[in-house]
Parts: structure tokens; sequence; C-alpha cells
């Protein structure tokens, strides 16, 4: 009898594994895509003590797809729908800040680049 309670129990315990890779994976995506990411899908999951780490690969038919790994915390993972909605939107923002500033930062020193190069030309032509 206490072998079937055993079952019993190892059968619920699986069920809830099942539930938590299932969660921990799509928020992962979530995030990922949220991060700028691409369409990906999950090809292995680590369970830690304080987090999961989910490891996605690109979603193409190109014969190197990219490969990264998002770990979420245990808050991360208790969120309710709503709060991992404004965490979703609050890391997009934040991304798109950050994408941002390198485009500046980029188009900066391609004018600075610039007027180097036309002061350089100014001075060898005596102007």
């Amino acid at each position: 009898m206490k072998t079937n309670n055993n079952m019993k129990n190892v059968k619920e315990a699986l069920k809830q594994a099942i539930k938590l890779r299932e969660l921990a994976t799509d928020r992962a995506k979530d995030l990922f895509m949220a991060r700028g990411g691409y369409k990906s899908h999950c090809i292995g999951i680590e369970f830690e003590e304080n987090k999961i780490a989910v490891r996605l690969e690109e979603s193409t038919i190109h014969d190197c797809p990219d490969r990264d790994w998002i770990s979420l915390g245990i808050s991360q993972l208790e969120m309710t729908e709503n709060e991992w909605a404004d965490y979703l939107l609050k890391a997009k923002t934040e991304y798109l800040a950050d994408e941002q500033k390198i485009k500046e930062k980029a188009e900066q020193a391609k004018l600075e680049a610039k007027q180097k190069e036309f002061d350089r030309l100014k001075n060898e032509l005596g102007l």
C-alpha cells in the first residue's frame, strides 16, 4: 500500500514539474523577445536552488541557429500575469532605450570621424 501512495506522490510531483517547466519556458521566451531576441524554442532547462535557467535556440532554417540562456529567479516565476506583463514592458522599454543610446553614440562617432577627416583634409590643403 505504501508503494501506491509513493507512486501518487511521484506522479503529482511530475505534473507540477511539467507545469513549472512550461511556465519557465514561456516566461523565458517572453523575456528574450522583450529584450530584442528572436522567435525561439526551448532546448534545455536547468533547475537550481534559486532560479531556473532555460536554454533557447533560434527557430530558423539556418545551419547554425543562435542559442542563449535566460535565467529566471523565484520572484519572476511567482509573478502574477499582470505583474509579469508590467515586468516585460519595463524590460522592453529599457532595451529600447539602451538600443537608442547605442545608435546615438554610433551616429556621434560617425560625425566626429567625418569632422576629423574634414579637418585633416582642410589642413592638408592649407585652408
